[in-house]
Formats: C-alpha cells, structure tokens, sequence
C-alpha cells in the first residue's frame, strides 16, 4: 500500500543490486515506483528512488506517467511531461528531410560525389581544382566506420533488430510479475 494505493511489488535481488519494484493495477500495471541499490567492489553502496507522482490517461486505459521525481546520492530531479500525444496520424512532413542548400552528398552505390537542393535532388557534381567531378576513387579515403577491414559500402542486408527480444522479455516479466503475486496471495491466505 502506497498512498492509499494498492501496489504489486517485486523485489529483484543479485549478488551486489536489489531493486525494489512497484506496479499499480490502477494504470495498468505500468511502474508506480522503483528503488534500487547498487554495491560496487569496493564496497560502496550507490542508492537511488524513482517514483512517478501522476499519469496522464491520454486515452481510455492508455496511461503515461505525466510528473516523474528521481532522488539519487541526496539530489533530487523531476521531470513534468505536457502536450503529450499518442498514437495519433502523422503527417507526411514529419518525414520530410530538408538539406542545406548545395550541401555535399556521397553516393556509394553510384560511386558519386554530388551537391543537393533542399529537396534532397541532385544538382551538379562537385568538381575539383582541375575542374573534374569527383569520384569516389579519387575522393579522400575516409576510415572504415567499423574499424580495419570493415566496409563502407552498402548494406548487403538489415541488421537483426534488438526489439525482436521486447515482447518475449516483456512476456517474461509478466509472468514473473504475475507468479510472484499469485504466490505472495497464496501465502497470505494459507498463513
């Protein structure tokens, strides 16, 4: 109980952290409160709270936590959210890219150095002292982005993305969440 709020906590204990989590049913589950204490190897013990004072329903049973308050090493922090929207239409402007004018584009698949408009839309090639376009076998090698033998080419495939894991994880919490709670009830009623 918090507040005269009914809680679910959930204590998560390691070998040097415990963090102490609480869900409030009335947001749909969403993390009312979280404390936590890190041990280093030297000994020290790092404390800190964070509790979310109020959520927003920005929707029917769609909660967002609108004032946040952080207390770490003795500093207190809070973040208020206003104008908060969510799962609204977006307009196709959002997704428009504006570039500087005449700023310079390479192009890796066409092996081009090129100057674009605001539009993104090719406008001439760069030229160099003598008055040729610059290509990109006589364009400055830049280092490899991902260290020696890496290339800058293109991406022959996507990367696999790291949320592929977020439901199952998410699932997973739920489950434990869930156990814990059924288990601490469980014990209340058989004493």
């Amino acid at each position: 109980m918090d507040n005269g709020r009914s809680l679910i906590e959930v204590d998560v204990t390691t070998r040097l952290s415990r963090y102490q989590i609480w869900f409030d049913p009335e947001v749909n589950f969403l993390v009312r409160k979280l404390v936590g204490s890190i041990t280093e190897a030297d000994g020290r013990v790092y404390k800190g709270e964070c509790l979310v004072h109020r959520f927003m329903e920005l929707a029917p049973g769609l909660y967002f936590p609108e004032g946040v308050g952080n207390l770490e090493e003795g500093v207190e922090l809070t973040a208020s959210f206003t104008n908060v929207l969510a799962n609204r239409p977006i307009g196709a402007e959002a997704f428009r890219l504006s570039f500087p004018p005449g700023i310079v584009m390479t192009d890796f698949v066409r092996g081009t150095v090129y100057r674009v408009d605001p539009d993104g839309r090719d406008i001439g090639p760069v030229l160099d002292a003598r008055g040729k376009p610059i290509t990109l076998t006589s364009a400055i090698q830049l280092p490899s982005v991902g260290g020696p033998g890496a290339s800058n080419g293109p991406t022959a495939e996507e990367p696999a993305s790291w949320t592929v894991w977020l439901l199952p994880a998410s699932l997973g919490w739920l489950l434990v969440s869930l156990a814990l709670w059924i288990g601490r009830r469980w014990r209340a009623s058989h004493g």
